[in-house]
C-alpha cells in the first residue's frame, strides 16, 4: 500500500503539463536527449517505437505546425529545448520548424514501428561523425530508461519517473478512495489550476475569441457553449479541447495517467459541474483528485497504452467524482464507476487523432450521467454483462476480454497503418 508521499509523487508524475499529444512528444524528448549527449546536430537519426506509440503518434498534429508524423516529431525534438519537458515542441521558432522539415525530406530522420514491442516504448539512434548515441524511453512518457554513447551506458533510469501505476493495486479501490480523500489540499490544488486552464481555452474557441484549427471544433461550437443545456455545454467544450489539441493547438494540458485527452475528459465536465454546484475550489480539487486516481487505478489494470480507450477509464473516474460532489457515499462512488464501465466498456482505442474528440465528449456526458444515477440510488446489477460484484471483479473481467479478445489490436493497427501509410 502506497503511503501519502508516494501517492502524491505518483500524481505529479502522471499529471503534468504537456503541449501536444504525449506520444510524439515522447519521441521528441528522446531525440532532444540524443542531440544533447552528442553535442551536435546528428547526421542520421533512426526512431523505433512500439505499435501503441505508433498508432497514437502517427496522425496527430504537432504543436504550432500543420505537420504530422513521428519522423517530424523527432526532427523537431532535435532542435527543441529538452529542459522544457513535455512542452518542448512549443518553443521552436519558424526557422527551426523549416529546418526540421528539411531533415525529414532529406531522409536524415526516419521512424518505424517495432511490431513485436509491447506497451509504451521509444528508441532513438543518432549518429554524428564517429559518435553514436542510443536513447530509450519506456513505461512512462518522461522516463529515460537508458542512454548509451558509443555502446557505453552513461545514464541509468531516473528515480523521479519510475513509479509504476501497478503499485496502486496493492490496495483495493475503497482503500484508495479513503487515502485520496485525506490528501493535503495544497498537494492537489494544481489539479484545479490545470482544469481551469483547459476550460478557459475551450471557451475562448467556442466563443470565437480564438480561431479554431479543427473542423470538428467548428462543428462543436455551433451548439453554443453558453446557451446549450448543461450536457451540451459539457459535450461542446470537451470536444473542442480535444479536437484542438489533436490538430496541433499550442496550449498546455494537464495529463492524467500520462494522457492529455484523459486529462481533458477529467477536467472539463468536473469543472463545469463544480461551477453549476458552486463548489469551493478545495472541494473541486479533491473531486479532480478522485477522478485522476481512479483513472490511474483502472489504467493499472488495462495498461497505460492498450486497446481500451482512455474514455472508459477516465470516464469512470469522472463518474465517481461527480457522485462524490453530489454528496454520494463511497459505495455510490463505486456504483457510479461501475455504471460507466457497464456503459462504455471495451470502446476501442484506434489511435490518437482529431476524431478522439467524439469519443471523449460522449464519455464526458455519460460519466456525469453515471454519477447522477448512482447518487439517485441506482445500482449496477452484478453478473449482468461485464459488471462484477466489486469494481475489482469488473476490472478483472475487462482485463480478460482485453487479453483474449483484443490483445493483438495494437499490433494489427500498427501493421496496417505502417504498411499502407508508413
Amino acid at each position: 500500500m502506497l503511503d501519502q508521499r508516494a501517492l502524491v509523487n505518483l500524481l505529479h508524475q502522471e499529471a503534468d503539463l504537456a503541449i501536444g499529444c504525449t506520444e510524439p512528444v515522447m519521441v521528441a524528448m528522446a531525440a532532444a536527449r540524443a542531440r544533447q549527449v552528442l553535442g551536435v546536430l546528428p547526421e542520421q537519426v533512426e526512431v523505433v517505437v512500439s505499435p501503441a506509440v505508433w498508432k497514437n503518434g502517427r496522425r496527430v498534429g504537432l504543436p504550432g505546425t500543420r505537420e504530422r508524423g513521428l519522423d517530424m516529431a523527432a526532427a523537431m525534438g532535435l532542435l527543441a529545448p529538452l529542459e522544457e519537458g513535455q512542452r518542448l515542441l512549443a518553443f521552436l521558432e519558424p526557422g527551426q520548424i523549416t529546418q526540421a522539415k528539411k531533415l525529414v525530406l532529406e531522409g536524415a530522420v526516419k521512424a518505424r514501428v517495432l511490431l513485436n514491442k509491447e506497451g509504451l516504448y521509444t528508441g532513438v539512434w543518432a549518429r554524428a561523425g564517429n559518435n553514436e548515441v542510443r536513447v530509450e524511453m519506456q513505461d512512462n512518457h518522461k522516463n529515460f530508461s537508458g542512454v548509451w554513447k558509443n555502446g557505453k551506458l552513461i545514464d541509468k533510469p531516473g528515480e523521479q519517473f519510475n513509479l509504476s501505476l501497478k503499485a496502486l493495486l496493492k490496495q483495493d479501490y475503497p482503500s484508495l478512495l479513503a487515502a485520496v480523500l485525506t490528501l493535503p489540499g495544497q498537494e492537489i490544488d494544481f489539479l484545479y489550476q490545470g482544469a481551469r486552464g483547459i476550460v478557459i481555452f475551450a471557451r475562448e474557441v467556442a466563443e470565437g475569441i480564438k480561431v479554431p484549427g479543427s473542423s470538428l471544433s467548428r462543428f462543436f461550437r455551433r451548439a453554443g457553449a453558453k446557451t446549450g443545456a448543461p450536457a451540451e455545454q459539457i459535450r461542446t467544450l470537451t470536444g473542442i479541447a480535444v479536437a484542438e489539441r489533436m490538430s496541433g493547438a499550442v496550449y498546455p494540458v494537464l495529463t492524467s495517467a500520462g494522457s492529455g485527452n484523459q486529462g481533458i475528459l477529467i477536467a472539463v465536465p468536473l469543472f463545469l459541474v463544480g461551477e453549476a454546484l458552486e463548489t469551493k475550489r478545495e472541494l473541486l480539487s479533491r473531486a479532480l483528485a478522485v477522478a485522476h486516481y481512479t483513472n490511474m487505478y483502472l489504467r493499472a489494470y488495462s495498461g497505460k497504452l492498450s486497446p481500451l480507450c482512455g474514455a472508459v477509464t477516465a470516464g469512470a473516474g469522472v463518474a465517481a467524482a461527480v457522485s462524490w460532489l453530489l454528496g454520494g457515499s463511497r459505495q455510490q462512488m463505486i456504483n457510479a464507476a461501475q455504471i460507466l464501465l457497464g456503459n462504455l466498456c471495451c470502446v476501442l482505442c484506434d489511435g490518437a487523432k482529431e476524431n478522439c474528440s467524439l469519443k471523449i465528449s460522449t464519455a464526458a456526458v455519460e460519466a456525469v450521467q453515471a454519477g447522477q444515477m448512482a447518487h439517485l440510488g441506482i445500482n449496477p446489477e452484478a453478473g449482468a454483462g461485464i459488471i462484477g460484484k466489486s469494481l475489482e471483479d469488473t476490472l478483472g473481467l475487462i482485463k480478460t476480454v482485453l487479453q483474449i479478445g483484443m490483445d493483438e489490436v495494437d499490433y494489427y493497427l500498427g501493421k496496417i497503418d505502417y504498411l499502407n501509410l508508413g
